[in-house]
């Protein structure tokens, strides 16, 4: 799946679904530093978009930047009261 991920990536950059998907896909595969650039896109380009905000958070925790992923989490629960469930 990842190189679809990364084709739709690659042809709609500007598209905050297709940069979040990709990260998605890489921080399953355990590549959180190759994920991060993603997601920060992807919140870059839908600051609304709590999913992008939550996963970017993940992302940062699991590479050690713990005060920068709670920011993201606060905002991901501010979106997305469900979250914090």
């Amino acid at each position: 799946a990842l190189p679809h991920f990364e084709r739709a990536a690659a042809l709609l950059p500007d598209n905050p679904e297709a940069r979040l998907q990709l990260g998605t896909a890489l921080l399953t595969l355990s590549r959180p530093a190759d994920a991060l650039p993603h997601f920060e896109a992807a919140v870059a380009l839908d600051p609304e978009s709590a999913q992008a905000h939550y996963r970017l958070a993940l992302t940062l925790r699991s590479l050690g930047r713990i005060a920068e992923a709670n920011t993201h989490y606060r905002e991901a629960i501010a979106l997305d009261p469900s979250l914090g469930r």
